[in-house]
């Protein structure tokens, strides 16, 4: 983003991303890694490659909070928050939007405790609710507007992270507030297709974005080009999911989608 026209507005650039950005952290030898693992590269590799929204799954895992890809866990969160601040800070003018979704129950600690760490992190990095109610509002925020602020960091999160912790309820206005990190649905509407053939896939996206309402067009659309395996119908099925067959892998099913010329169409759908 840092090559940007100033003046472009940062609701009008497509801005490439990742799904479940974090799952490299997963183990190679764990079970169901070949479906659960969806990326090879670490998030710091990601963002080097071009990715500015990352998708990242946590959980609870004893005394520590890990990223995750449904019951299967991976690495420290602290480890992946520490990646993508050590990339804002050796690329200022790059801007990143992060959405943070919890796959499994935590408790009330354990939620403050990951909001605490995404504010001790990014600290002055992070767009505020201040912010928010002034210069960076969707519809009129430029590029230039970001950089000159220095404010480089968009962390969203869903409602699910809202706690009662020693009498005081945390609900999305008062996080947002105390920790910067915002309601999801405020900001972004995300769309995810589900299936693992190209073609479906493909038409999926291109009929959800040529029928945006004017509603829609004033948030962030994330629209998930991503092929998603699907549940086992037979032993053999089992037996690949089980064991992680190369073919099963997300990063094997997405090599079809870069073979279709329709992809193109999914990032110049405002001229088609």
């Amino acid at each position: 983003m840092s090559k940007l026209d100033a003046n472009k507005k940062l609701i009008d650039v497509v801005i490439p991303g990742t799904h479940n950005s974090a799952s490299s952290t997963i183990s190679k030898w764990a079970l169901f890694s070949g479906v659960c693992r969806c990326q090879n590269l670490t998030v710091h590799h990601q963002l080097n490659q071009g990715a500015r929204y990352l998708d990242v799954r946590v959980c609870s895992c004893q005394d520590d909070i890990v990223t995750c890809h449904g019951v299967v866990k991976g690495g420290k969160l602290s480890n992946v928050v520490d990646e993508i601040n050590s990339f804002l800070g050796d690329n200022p003018n790059e801007f990143v939007i992060v959405e943070l979704k919890n796959e499994a129950p935590m408790t009330a600690s354990k939620k403050h405790e990951l909001l605490y760490l995404i504010q001790a992190t990014f600290g002055g990095r992070m767009i505020s609710v201040a912010d928010l109610q002034g210069w960076f509002q969707l519809k009129q925020v430029t590029i230039g507007d970001v950089r000159r602020r220095l404010k480089n960091v968009l962390i969203l999160i869903h409602d699910s992270f809202c706690f009662d912790r020693d009498g005081t309820f945390y609900d999305m206005n008062r996080i947002a507030k105390e920790f910067s990190c915002h309601h999801n649905s405020t900001l972004l509407h995300n769309k995810w297709h589900n299936t693992a053939n190209a073609n479906d896939l493909l038409h999926r996206n291109l009929t959800y974005l040529r029928h945006l309402s004017r509603y829609d067009r004033d948030y962030i659309i994330c629209n998930q080009i991503v092929l998603t395996p699907q549940p086992p119908r037979n032993m053999f099925d089992t037996m690949q999911f089980l064991f992680g067959m190369k073919s099963l892998q997300p990063i094997s099913l997405v090599k079809q989608l870069y073979q279709k010329e329709e992809l193109l169409h999914c990032f110049r759908w405002k001229s088609v």
